[in-house]
């Protein structure tokens, strides 16, 4: 039976540059130091707490450790794909933009419900971390698969991170006197993944030389739409993205107005019977979807 002593990974100094494992610490240690802190981790957690700067607030996380619990990697290696020793059995998880105390407190009860959670707990931010029991990934490509299948089931909270797709993201330690925890042995297994590629559907990325933008292509970008939304009956976030990232390269091509797509997005979404159950959650994917997707304008 894995207990939480038995699961190790690496801390390494709170300055980002600065990547070499420290050495390693156990998952019931990461636990202890954010339920006891020292009087040092507390004083640079309320500084960076009342700090408005962004540059400033990164110096004082210098003060603090930070983890890779997703991985492990030899002491002294630098924290990289290339270095990683093995995958521990665990996925960090964050949850960002609540600006409601309550709320995030709700929610790390809720995260902390799910059988899967192994630890779940605020950050000084105001958001919430949380680390679940997955199946060992067997290299980059499996960890990203099984992220994705997890971010099905997150996304429709409305706050979930998907940076933490990266197995080497630093975690920083942070205090919650009341963090949730069980041990490992008592966790469920997450062992759904999803190795489907998001598909732009053979989008042009140059502008063809007979280039307009004419009402003809605005209705035919309006029809995939619709038909992409309406036919959605089940696993609706990543249907939603890929819809989301298509509209939003559209828009940047000039065939719809930014705005007003982000607007019949979202109306499409209110109006689909399988995703009434999460509505915010799919408006905030369709959002990131249609911004990301602006980056990239596809043509006809």
């Amino acid at each position: 039976m894995i207990t939480n002593k038995d699961i190790k990974f690496p801390y390494y100094s709170g300055n980002i540059k600065l990547t070499k494992s420290l050495g390693c610490v156990n998952l019931e240690q990461f636990i202890n130091a954010h339920k006891y802190p020292t009087d040092d981790t507390r004083a640079i957690i309320n500084l960076i707490k009342n700090c408005e700067d962004p540059k400033h607030k990164r110096k004082l996380k210098h003060g603090l450790f930070s983890f890779t619990p997703n991985v492990f990697i030899k002491k002294w290696n630098k924290r990289s794909y290339k270095n990683i020793d093995y995958y521990t059995g665990l996925m960090q998880l964050d949850f960002d933009n609540i600006n409601d105390n309550k709320l995030a407190i709700d929610l790390k009860h809720w995260i902390y419900m799910q059988p899967e959670c192994v630890v779940s707990y605020l950050s000084p931010s105001g958001g919430v971390k949380a680390l679940i029991k997955i199946k060992k990934a067997k290299d980059e490509k499996h960890y990203k698969a099984i992220h994705k299948s997890v971010t099905e089931k997150y996304q429709e909270t409305g706050y979930f991170d998907e940076a933490t797709k990266n197995a080497v993201l630093p975690l920083f330690l942070s205090i919650d006197e009341l963090i949730l925890s069980r041990d490992y042995s008592e966790a469920k297994t997450w062992t759904k993944e999803n190795f489907e590629e998001i598909n732009y559907v053979a989008l042009n990325n140059e502008q063809p030389p007979n280039f307009n933008s004419s009402d003809e292509y605005s209705v035919k970008t309006i029809e995939i739409l619709n038909k992409k939304i309406n036919n959605i009956v089940d696993n609706g976030h990543p249907q939603v993205r890929n819809a989301a990232l298509v509209l939003g390269s559209r828009c940047a091509a000039g065939y719809l107005n930014l705005q007003e797509a982000i607007q019949y997005m979202e109306s499409l979404i209110k109006n689909n019977n399988y995703l009434q159950k999460g509505i915010e959650g799919y408006i905030s994917t369709a959002n990131w979807g249609i911004k990301e997707g602006f980056k990239n304008p596809k043509y006809y």
